[in-house]
């Protein structure tokens, strides 16, 4: 009896890690900016971007978490660098401040500037000298660290301002273009407000030697520093949305990559994912790859539509902890408001209509649904004849959907 247990344990063994080994190929990525080569047609965007980076112009990139704007944005950094146009890539997010923005900028231009470490810590006290920097050496990465005099709250985009002004000078007294990302922009007036905006039009208008792109998921506020007249930015470079994939091109990107496996996925399976994940690059690679795992696990070789909701159903349940922790940190009314957003009964009601519905006064209603906005729980879409507003990520909405009653 012993004996058969032995062999059991070791069959299993052998089983998972044969399995181990099949899912390390897994075919979909997500929650990492992609490789060029992974990128799925955004030749179009990769293309612009990159020309722009090259030809000294400046882009707005504007596109939704979870639509592939980031892997965009690396891939034409490298490309560009690949080019002879050596390009920064910074999210503004990363940074508590802008003055550590500032920093950051510094010293990555600076490696762009003067690759020789040596070098590079000798010359950046006289380089910046006007922002009293202080370098230090960290033995264990090899790697120089660049910090900024403390500055007041109102210096702190004129301290962005001088870094930049500089990188700009010394580009061109070296006879060299470089290359500025700054993902997640609309950070800096979140921080510092129009002022910021002016101070760094005014800037940036007389750079150079300096490409720019700057990009930002928060789309309505990305396109209203760059639609309306009053703000700083209007009409300061071109525009470039990021927008869904055509789902010609993500059918055909499903079934190749499920066959390349030797998983024959049906088309109405395709369909079903595409639509459970709303279209949303991010989900689409999310539910795919978990869909893989199980698929593998299973030993099957056929996924149709049953197949892909018994995936989704797992992935709800395996994010339930995560949903319901968030769901719960909204009040009665904005989860009253969240539930409506997910029913698909109000999907094209009027929100006067579904705050009617709610028993909700309209001012409550709309307060509720800004704040969903600023909590990154729902986007605007535009359509060719209206905006609405859907779920960033819309596996929460359909787990709201499913789960709360």
């Amino acid at each position: 009896m012993w004996a058969r247990e032995e062999f059991v344990a070791k069959s299993s063994r052998r089983y998972f890690r044969a399995y181990l080994c099949e899912v390390r190929q897994n075919p979909f990525t997500y929650g990492e900016a992609l490789s060029p080569d992974k990128l799925v047609d955004r030749q179009n965007e990769l293309q612009r971007t990159t020309m722009s980076l090259i030809s000294g112009g400046r882009l707005f990139v504007v596109g939704p978490r979870r639509f592939g704007k980031t892997s965009i944005l690396k891939a034409a950094a490298e490309r560009a660098t690949e080019e002879g146009v050596p390009t920064v890539l910074i999210n503004v997010e990363s940074y508590l401040s802008i003055e550590a923005l500032a920093g950051a900028l510094i010293d990555e231009a600076s490696k762009l500037i003067e690759p020789s470490l040596r070098e590079r810590s000798q010359k950046l006290v006289e380089w910046f000298a006007s922002l009293r920097p202080t370098v230090s050496y960290e033995a264990l990465t090899d790697k120089l660290s660049v910090g900024l005099s403390a500055t007041t709250s109102d210096e702190e985009t004129a301290t962005l301002v001088e870094a930049l002004n500089r990188i700009d000078d010394l580009a061109g007294e070296r006879g060299i273009r470089i290359g500025i990302i700054l993902d997640e922009f609309q950070e800096i007036s979140n921080r510092e407000g129009l002022p910021a905006e002016r101070q760094l039009r005014a800037a940036v208008q007389e750079h150079h030697n300096l490409s720019y792109v700057f990009a930002g998921s928060d789309t309505r506020m990305m396109l209203s520093m760059i639609s309306q007249h009053s703000r700083p930015f209007y009409r300061l470079g071109a525009s470039l949305f990021v927008d869904s994939l055509p789902r010609e091109d993500m059918r055909l990107f499903i079934s190749e990559a499920f066959a390349k496996t030797g998983i024959e996925i049906t088309a109405d399976a395709v369909e079903r994912l595409l639509d459970a994940a709303a279209d949303t690059p991010y989900n689409i690679q999310k539910l795919a790859a978990r869909g893989y795992e199980l698929t593998t696990l299973a030993s099957q070789t056929l996924v149709d539509p049953k197949t892909v909701e018994a995936w989704l159903a797992q992935l709800l349940s395996e994010e339930r902890a995560v949903y319901l922790s968030l769901y719960n940190t909204f009040t009665t009314r904005q989860q009253r408001v969240l539930a409506a957003f997910a029913d698909p009964r109000f999907r094209d009601q009027r929100p006067s209509d579904i705050a009617r519905t709610l028993r909700l006064a309209e001012s409550t209603f709309r307060s509720a649904r800004l704040a969903m906005e600023k909590a990154g729980i729902l986007r605007p879409t535009y359509g060719e004849d209206k905006q609405a507003l859907t779920f960033v990520d819309p596996f929460f909405g359909l787990w709201i959907e499913a789960w709360v009653k």
